[in-house]
């Protein structure tokens, strides 16, 4: 009986192709997704100041940012959505917050908590 070895070295190629260390799911999901916000507009309605934040992203639904805002109280009357108006095209999500230093502070704060959350959540980078 005569011994072929191609079987056995096709086995281990295939065995050792197998086991070739991947990504790991969380380095595989950041490198598929992408995720963008930044402030667009800024003004005075009710006497408050009304932000607007507009973004964007691929490898995961845009939507999903505007639940960020609302769980995290991320300012007043929060509207989060696709825009047909003013920025046509875009994602955009508007909040009011007070007038003045503290306000802006707290826009800021919420802008920069959101968009780590939503990379968090989905295993996203930025920029």
């Amino acid at each position: 009986m005569q011994l072929s070895l191609k079987p056995l070295v096709l086995l281990a190629s295939v065995l050792q192709f197998a086991s070739a260390a991947a990504l790991p799911r969380d380095e595989v999901s950041a490198l598929a997704c992408n995720v963008n916000s930044i402030q667009r507009d800024l003004w005075v309605e009710n006497g408050m100041s009304r932000w607007r934040t507009v973004f964007s992203s691929s490898g995961v639904d845009p939507s999903t940012y505007c639940q960020f805002w609302h769980s995290e109280n991320c300012g007043h009357n929060i509207q989060c959505g696709w825009d047909s108006g003013v920025d046509v095209g875009r994602w955009r999500v508007d909040a009011s917050f007070p007038r003045g230093p503290a306000g802006d502070d707290s826009y800021w704060k919420c802008i920069d908590k959101t968009r780590r959350l939503w990379m968090q959540k989905y295993g996203c980078t930025t920029g």
